[in-house]
C-alpha cells in the first residue's frame, strides 16, 4: 500500500461559472436559484466550475456543512470532502471513473485507507489499512462466466476468514472460519436463513435447520431444529411467528415438552412436562396488560403474582404457597422488595418492611 500525502496548494484559479441551487441534507442538486433567494430554503448548494475541476459547497442557512473539491488531471479525478470545514475523506478515480483509493481522516490525520484493484474493469481485490499502514482486511472477488458475482472472501490478520457465495445475484451461503471452528449459513431465494452448521476441529458440533410457512418473502418462521451432540431442541411457531411448542430430545428420548396457548394477541398459558414433573403458568389480563400470573407444579399452586403497574406502594405482589395455601406474601416496587407478610390460614401473623434502597429489614410488625 502507498499512503498518498495530501498536499494543499493555494492556487489562484479563475472560476468559469458559479451558481446556486436548491438542495437537501446530502447535497443533491435541484433547481437553480438566485443568490438573494438562498435564505428561502433549508439547504442550498453553491457550485464553482474551474478550468481543472469543480467545488461544491452545501449550506444550511449560513453554515457550511459539506464541501466537495474535485480536481481532474489527464489520468483521473481526485475528490476531497470536508465536513464542517474539517477534512473528512479523499478519493482517487482513474480516467474511466473506477475508484482506486479512499482515505478517511480523523482530526486531520489519516485513519483508514482502502485500495481497490480491477481486472478488465471489474473489481477483484480490496485492501483496508489502518493509520499505521497495518493491513486490517483483504477481500477477493470472483465472478461467474456471465459476469455476476460468485463470491467475496475477506481475510483478517487474526486468521478469521468470511466468505459470501452468490448465485444468480443472490446470497446463497456464508462461511465463517478461524483457527478452531467453521460455520456455514445457507439462505433461501428470499434471503432467509434455512440452515446453519458449525464444526470444531473438523467435527460437526452443532446444526440448525429452519422452515417457513411460505416460500414468499416475509412469511413467518414455522419450525426451528437445533442439534448439539445428542441433544435436539425443536421449536414450532404459529403463522404469526409465535412460539407454540418446544420439545427437547436426547438420544431419541423426549426430555421435556413445553406448549404455549394464546387468546387473541396474548399468551394465556404455558405447560411444561419433564419426566414426572408438570409445570403450568396461567396469565390474566386487563386491557391487554398482564395483571395475574399463577404458577403450578404437579397441580399444586406454587406462586400467585399480581401486577399493579400504577400502584405507588407495590407494582408486584407475589404470594408463595405451601400445602395449597398462601404462606408468604412479598411486595415489590418495580424490582425492589419493600415488604413481606407471613400468612397462616389467610391471616397475617408477621410483617416486615424493607429499606427502599438497601432492601434491609426494618423489623417485624
Amino acid at each position: 500500500m502507498k499512503l498518498s500525502v495530501l498536499i494543499v496548494l493555494v492556487v489562484v484559479a479563475s472560476p468559469l461559472a458559479a451558481d446556486w441551487f436548491v438542495s437537501n441534507a446530502v447535497g443533491i442538486r435541484g433547481d437553480r436559484i438566485d443568490e438573494e433567494a438562498r435564505s428561502d430554503y433549508e439547504y442550498v448548494l453553491h457550485t464553482v466550475q474551474t478550468d481543472n475541476g469543480e467545488a461544491r459547497t452545501l449550506f444550511s442557512g449560513d453554515e457550511e456543512t459539506t464541501r466537495w473539491e474535485i480536481s481532474r488531471t489527464g489520468t483521473g479525478v481526485t475528490e476531497t470532502v470536508f465536513e464542517g470545514g474539517v477534512l473528512e475523506s479523499r478519493s482517487e478515480y482513474d480516467a474511466e471513473g473506477l475508484l482506486l483509493q479512499e482515505m478517511n481522516y480523523l482530526k486531520g490525520e489519516v485513519s483508514e485507507v482502502r485500495d481497490y484493484e480491477y481486472r478488465q474493469g471489474v473489481l477483484v481485490h480490496r485492501s483496508v489499512w489502518d493509520s499505521e499502514e497495518v493491513l486490517q482486511s483483504s477481500e477477493r472477488y470472483l465472478y461467474w462466466s456471465n459476469g455476476t458475482l460468485r463470491s467475496i472472501s475477506r481475510e483478517e490478520p487474526s486468521g478469521r476468514v468470511t466468505e459470501y457465495r452468490y448465485q444468480d445475484g443472490r446470497l446463497l451461503e456464508e462461511w465463517v472460519s478461524d483457527r478452531e471452528s467453521t460455520e456455514r449459513y445457507r439462505f433461501d431465494a428470499t434471503g432467509r436463513l434455512i440452515a446453519r452448521r458449525r464444526w470444531l476441529d473438523g467435527a460437526l458440533a452443532e446444526q440448525e435447520d429452519r422452515e417457513y410457512w411460505s416460500p414468499l418473502a416475509g412469511a413467518a418462521i414455522r419450525k426451528v431444529s437445533v442439534q448439539t451432540g445428542v441433544r435436539w431442541t425443536n421449536r414450532q411457531y404459529d403463522e404469526t411467528g409465535r412460539l407454540v411448542e418446544q420439545e427437547v430430545v436426547e438420544a431419541d428420548v423426549v426430555v421435556s415438552r413445553r406448549t404455549l396457548a394464546y387468546r387473541d394477541e396474548e399468551l394465556v398459558s404455558e405447560r411444561e412436562v419433564a419426566g414426572d414433573r408438570v409445570r403450568e403458568w396461567d396469565y390474566g389480563y386487563e386491557s391487554s396488560i398482564r395483571v395475574l400470573e399463577t404458577f403450578r407444579e404437579n397441580d399444586e399452586i406454587v406462586t400467585v403474582t399480581r401486577f399493579q403497574p400504577d400502584n405507588l406502594e407495590a407494582t408486584r405482589i407475589e404470594e408463595i404457597y405451601h400445602d395449597g395455601k398462601p404462606a408468604l406474601r412479598v411486595y415489590y416496587l418495580n424490582q425492589q422488595r419493600t415488604a413481606e407478610e407471613v400468612l397462616r390460614d389467610g391471616q397475617i401473623i408477621r410483617r416486615r418492611v424493607f429499606s427502599p434502597t438497601a432492601g434491609e429489614s426494618q423489623g417485624a410488625q
